[in-house]
């Protein structure tokens, strides 16, 4: 066929032909797509923010209303490898919608939930559903738009809209609990799946709901969620501080670890295993996926220890804090956009330099804050390296951890991204509140002494930065040149004609 037009692909610099590669449809999939993406950071960062009215409502103690938080974690960190790897088996379009409705329905029952129990079961059910939705929708996303530039203008929208879910989610949350009542923040969730739903039922070909026949790997499945499951455990009672008895967290990381060694070698003994060793010989992979752990310890713990700070140390309102933190958001959404340039530019690499090099400033600038300190001179200007910073460095980890990944397996490459990103934060949290905790031992209450310990868990975010500059010069690489990525333009040929169809 004649190729009237070229593109370079990143890094490698060969050329890839994308002639009429995508269409309107596709970017009107992809406005699809980031709905559901919309909602699942919406509702997280909503609950957590309107927590204490949940625990009014139902009168809860601040440790028991954790769960209703905890619960989604774990369902959501839990069943994001096994929901991946499933979208692959049973059909992205097939496990995006199963999902979206399964996040309608339980963002009902949560609003109806009269009692606790039955709450935690909605939420762990919306976790799942989150997983499911998470997980499909990105890996309809590398369906859909051929590895290039298209890939990665659309990787930099899909970044974009996280932010935006957690500007509306701060702004949202705190409105319609105080006017509505906590129930509406998630009743609000159902007209949104509900619509989505149904465009994703008559603008989703049904192209993308081809399945891979193998057998699912159901015993993996339970050991990678049960390892997972324990690991956030353990390292979220750490984070909770376990009150002097480590007993416990130690147990659960020790069942993670036995779990996961388990795992391993129960893979290397099947035909069809969740998770083929091979997958992560593919370029980049497992670089990408590092690099996500420590730059997720680094930047997703900020906002944990910046409303500590607002709120114990300044006075602030919890809503008065999220509108401080909104310059981060608003960055992050310009970094995002500006993230997807520069890898067309200059590739994955460089741009998750650059991206780790704004968090590790962004870690400094926090670093120097006091008890008097000015918002404007010293953390407005972290909070926008940690916008810049989250939004670059997220895009040139997502387009290398899945560039080169078969359709068959894109499923499995977004649930393992997601699920490191998730783990990373664990670990972040983890790792940072001991630190502080250490620093400030003794003295709880001494303003002095909380900031102390603030500075240096700051000063641990930027050491995870460095960490991860050092993962991704030692394991981030240049892709060799390749004569068969023009097959992306036969992909994206069937695309086009099965949307026609469709």
């Amino acid at each position: 066929m004649t190729v009237p037009e070229q593109y370079r692909t990143p890094e490698a610099g060969n050329v890839t032909t994308h002639a009429h590669a995508v269409d309107s449809h596709a970017w009107i999939m992809l406005a699809l797509l980031c709905v559901a993406q919309f909602v699942n950071v919406l509702n997280f960062q909503s609950v957590t923010l309107v927590l204490p009215a949940i625990a009014r409502g139902l009168s809860l103690s601040t440790e028991i209303s954790q769960w209703v938080v905890s619960a989604n974690i774990l369902a959501f960190g839990g069943g994001l490898l096994i929901a991946g790897r499933l979208a692959d088996h049973i059909g992205h379009r097939r496990m995006f919608m199963m999902g979206v409705a399964i996040f309608a329905l339980s963002s009902l029952l949560c609003g109806l939930s009269p009692l606790l129990s039955i709450l935690i079961i909605a939420r762990i059910l919306q976790g799942l559903s989150a997983a499911m939705m998470a997980s499909s929708a990105f890996a309809l996303l590398i369906d859909i738009f051929p590895e290039g530039n298209y890939r990665n203008r659309a990787i930099g929208i899909w970044g974009a809209v996280g932010p935006i879910g957690g500007l509306i989610g701060t702004l949202v949350g705190s409105v319609l609990a105080d006017r509505f009542g906590w129930p509406w923040l998630f009743f609000f969730n159902v007209p949104i799946a509900l619509g989505t739903l149904y465009l994703a039922y008559r603008l989703l070909p049904r192209r993308l709901e081809q399945a891979d026949a193998a057998k699912f790997d159901i015993v993996g499945a339970l050991l990678a969620l049960g390892s997972v499951v324990l690991l956030i455990e353990s390292l979220t009672q750490i984070a909770n501080g376990p009150g002097g008895d480590w007993l416990l967290p130690v147990l659960l990381l020790a069942g993670a670890c036995a779990l996961f060694v388990l795992f391993c070698w129960f893979e290397t003994r099947i035909a069809h295993p969740l998770v083929p060793l091979h997958f992560f010989r593919y370029p980049n992979i497992a670089g990408a996926n590092l690099a996500s752990l420590a730059f997720s310890a680094a930047a997703n713990t900020s906002l944990f220890f910046f409303a500590l700070y607002m709120q114990h140390i300044r006075g602030f309102s919890a809503f008065m804090t999220g509108v401080a933190f909104m310059p981060t958001n608003i960055v992050l959404i310009a970094g995002s956009f500006v993230g997807a340039r520069l890898v067309n530019r200059f590739g994955y690499k460089r741009v998750m330099l650059l991206g780790l090099g704004l968090l590790c400033m962004a870690g400094l600038l926090f670093s120097s804050l006091s008890i008097n300190g000015s918002y404007l001179q010293t953390q407005l200007p972290a909070l926008i390296f940690l916008g810049a910073g989250l939004g670059i460095v997220q895009i040139g980890a997502m387009g290398a951890g899945t560039a080169g990944v078969p359709p068959a397996e894109s499923g499995l490459a977004s649930g393992v991204m997601s699920m490191t990103g998730q783990i990373g934060t664990s670990i972040g949290l983890a790792t940072l509140v001991s630190i502080a905790a250490i620093r400030s031992a003794g003295q709880p209450s001494n303003p002095a002494v909380l900031v102390a310990g603030y500075q240096w868990a700051f000063y641990g975010e930027a050491a995870f930065s460095l960490l991860g500059i050092l993962l991704v010069l030692l394991t981030i690489r240049k892709p060799p040149l390749s004569a068969d990525k023009a097959v992306t333009v036969n992909h994206s040929d069937e695309l086009s004609e099965s949307i026609r169809r469709s």
